[in-house]
């Protein structure tokens, strides 16, 4: 399923993932461009990722001799949506031949895949973190049930007494209501109780910090 005809001596592209005009795509889809040679400048401005009206919040990326360019976006897709691939001007190989501009669209279908932890703060496994810390955790996706019994953290067998505040739809932090103890090694839980808007829940997880 070539892509576009390159033009005489430039890249070639051999394979789309999605596919043109894919249905039923996942909503967690990674965007794979597969092409003939290696490229350079491939970035969020020259492989990106719209839904028709803004640009989806992706990273986009090259790894040499992969033959692959790819681009995750930050969140999870909307589900039965249309979204357009946009590969611009800027692209080229290694001798500065350049990639046609081209563009190609698929559409996702219903969310049935279960929420993720994209992000925390502190990271898991974080060291010397201030006992003044509040901990901050980020979904892939928006989801409800995130409260005191379904995201909480210990140090050892004692609870850490606080409140979860909702900072956005996939982000929420548990501010501890006192100081955290020194030198301590803390649990942040998740169970799954936390869930999507479509009722997938997500797989309890758990990090530390110290």
């Amino acid at each position: 399923d070539a892509a576009v005809d390159a033009p005489s001596g430039g890249p070639q592209v051999f394979d789309l993932e999605p596919r043109r005009d894919a249905t039923g795509v996942a909503v967690d889809q990674v965007v794979v461009m597969t092409v003939d040679r290696d490229l350079v400048g491939v970035d969020s401005t020259t492989f990106s990722l719209s839904d028709g009206s803004a640009t989806v919040p992706a990273m986009s990326q090259y790894q040499p001799f992969s033959l692959m360019a790819e681009l995750q976006p930050t969140l999870q897709l909307a589900p039965t949506t249309t979204y357009t691939v946009m590969v611009g001007p800027g692209i080229t190989d290694d001798n500065g031949q350049p990639l046609q501009p081209f563009q190609w669209s698929f559409t996702t279908g219903a969310d049935t895949v279960v929420p993720h932890l994209a992000s925390t703060t502190p990271f898991s496994g974080q060291t010397n973190v201030p006992i003044t810390t509040s901990v901050a955790i980020i979904f892939d996706e928006p989801v409800t049930g995130v409260d005191v019994t379904s995201f909480t953290i210990s140090g050892g067998v004692t609870p850490v007494v606080g409140a979860v505040m909702m900072i956005d739809a996939h982000v929420y932090a548990f501010m501890p209501s006192g100081g955290l103890a020194a030198a301590t090694t803390y649990t942040v839980a998740l169970t799954n109780s936390i869930q999507d808007e479509y009722g997938n829940a997500l797989s309890p997880t758990s990090f530390t910090f110290t």
